[in-house]
Parts: C-alpha cells; sequence; structure tokens
C-alpha cells in the first residue's frame, strides 16, 4: 500500500476535515515506531534510519506489507481523525 491509497482510502471510508500533510505525518510516526520497534530489532541489516514521509512521493510503499497494511494504516487513519476530533 503507498501512501496514496491509504490516505484515500481512509478519506472515502471516513469523511474528515484533515489535509493531506497532516496524515503523512501521522504515517510517518506510524512507520516510524514500527521501524524502531520492530524492523531494528528483527532484521539482521535494517536500512539506516527511517526519515519519514514528509519528502516522500505519494506512490511511496509504506513498511506493512499486504494483506496487514490496509487494516493498519487505514485504522491507524482513522484513530487518529476520531482523537483530533475529541472522539472515543
Amino acid at each position: 500500500m503507498t501512501i496514496r491509497e491509504a490516505i484515500d482510502t481512509a478519506d472515502r471510508l471516513k469523511p474528515n476535515q484533515y489535509d493531506y500533510d497532516t496524515k503523512v505525518q501521522w504515517l510517518s510516526n506510524l512507520d516510524g515506531m514500527i521501524f524502531r520497534e520492530v524492523v531494528k530489532t528483527h532484521d539482521r541489516q535494517p536500512m539506516e534510519m527511517f526519515h519519514g514521509y514528509e519528502k516522500a512521493d505519494s506512490d511511496t510503499p509504506l513498511l506493512i506489507p499486504f494483506p496487514y497494511d490496509d487494516d493498519v494504516y487505514v485504522s491507524y487513519l482513522h484513530s487518529q481523525i476520531d482523537k483530533a476530533n475529541g472522539e472515543t
């Protein structure tokens, strides 16, 4: 799943007022945690550093592969939208 696919899917399923850059930051935060807590601790030769997606192309693939990607990224974006709205 790419950055664009995750954001488009989340927006289609839960329309919201948050801009694209905010959602990219949320995805960067999530993949930063995944990189630090999973990839670096289990991959024998991980990439040196994860720098986030702020300067990335919207077609950049996210870290979690199919078939888990949709549930993780779309659900995370939805939870961030709810959190920003003050909803539980």
